[in-house]
């Protein structure tokens, strides 16, 4: 009797050891558990990483439109004319002292005027002799810009340029590409008395673009 009672604790202790043994093999390791990141974890965790890295300086492409504003100052018996932002300075004649429009990147057509008459007379359409304004825009289409005109290339501050005469001789005007912006070009035109027309090529003769 005795002997069956060992037997019975031997087949006791075998099977609760097996069933230990069982167990403990099915539990994956610390390290089987852990679980890689997701693909979208890794896109996260990539995008942080590239937010953190240091950005490129802001060109002058992205500077706000209205560092566009032209600086005028008489002296010297002439009328200055400049923007740093756009590297942009040029001369008029100190007759030239009504300045009109200045909003030169606003949206819809801004743009730079000045006037050697009264600011009394600026709103009249009608130019008496001796009456003219020189106007600027800052364009991207040089050909949409002289709609239809004949356009001659000419050199203007080191580099290639057009000149556009109106058929109707009713205006002069020049575009040059700038150098600080890609694909950016301004334009002076003369409008007004024609025998005039001559101040415009000793305005461009004064014109600097860096």
């Amino acid at each position: 009797m005795s002997r069956n009672i060992w037997i019975g604790v031997v087949v006791v202790v075998l099977v609760a050891g097996g069933w230990w043994y069982f167990n403990q093999s099915s539990v994956p390791a610390t390290s089987e558990t852990t679980q890689l990141p997701t693909l979208q974890a890794n896109t996260n965790a990539g995008n942080k990483s590239n937010a953190s890295q240091p950005t490129a300086p802001t060109s002058v492409q992205n500077v706000d439109k209205s560092g566009y504003v032209m600086d005028v100052s008489q002296g010297g018996g002439h009328t200055l004319i400049t923007n740093r932002i756009l590297g942009v300075q040029f001369s008029v004649p100190d007759s030239f002292g009504r300045v009109g429009n200045n909003n030169l990147g606003a949206t819809g057509g801004g743009h730079f005027q000045i006037f050697n008459f009264p600011e009394a007379e600026v709103s009249d359409t009608r130019r008496l002799p001796g009456q003219n304004k020189i106007e600027m825009f800052l364009i991207d289409d040089p050909a949409a810009f002289a709609t239809g005109e004949a356009m001659t290339t000419v050199e203007i501050a080191g580099q290639s340029a057009f000149r556009v005469e109106a058929e109707l001789k009713n205006f002069v005007s020049y575009i040059v590409p700038l150098r600080r912006i890609t694909g950016k070009f301004i334009t002076l035109t003369i409008y007004g008395d024609s025998d005039n027309y001559g101040i415009l090529e000793t305005v461009i003769a004064s014109l600097s673009i860096k």
